[in-house]
């Protein structure tokens, strides 16, 4: 993985902290690992996407209380897509915005029941799999080992 691949800025629970790289022995060892950028990246990501369809600034996403109906349902689409497109498990899914399993589950069947409705489940049919291929994609480029 080049050095210009990686973000420079990870945000975490609305802090910003930058990543530390260090060089070792010619090899780019990062305090993050690859693993855990990709996971980093799908958990950005079903956030953005989230927020962009329900209108509402990504950062409300991660507050602690409950917000506007209307951030509250962004916030459960970001979980579902957490857990059904990047395959959280509900205790990570519902971590990431500060919320425990139970949460979590609720938010998945909450949104279950919502794909009930023929233009959000072709939307959210739609979505899915382009949030696989933009991780994919990203995720693949200049991995360590790639001479391309």
């Amino acid at each position: 993985m080049e050095l210009d691949s990686l973000p420079s800025l990870f945000v975490s629970n609305m802090k910003v902290v930058p990543l530390r790289i260090s060089k070792r022995r010619g090899n780019f060892k990062s305090t993050v690992t690859v693993l855990a950028m990709r996971r980093a990246l799908s958990e950005r990501i079903s956030e953005s996407c989230a927020a962009a369809w329900r209108a509402v600034p990504s950062m409300e996403l991660r507050c602690q209380s409950r917000r506007t109906a209307r951030v509250a349902s962004a916030r459960q689409a970001a979980i579902y897509f957490a857990h059904v497109v990047f395959a959280a498990n509900l205790t990570r899914a519902g971590g990431i915005f500060g919320r425990d399993r139970t949460t979590a589950r609720h938010a998945c069947s909450r949104m279950e029941d919502w794909r009930d409705d023929g233009r959000i489940d072709r939307a959210f049919d739609a979505l899915e799999p382009a949030l696989r291929t933009w991780v994919e994609a990203f995720a693949t480029k200049n991995e360590p080992g790639d001479q391309s």
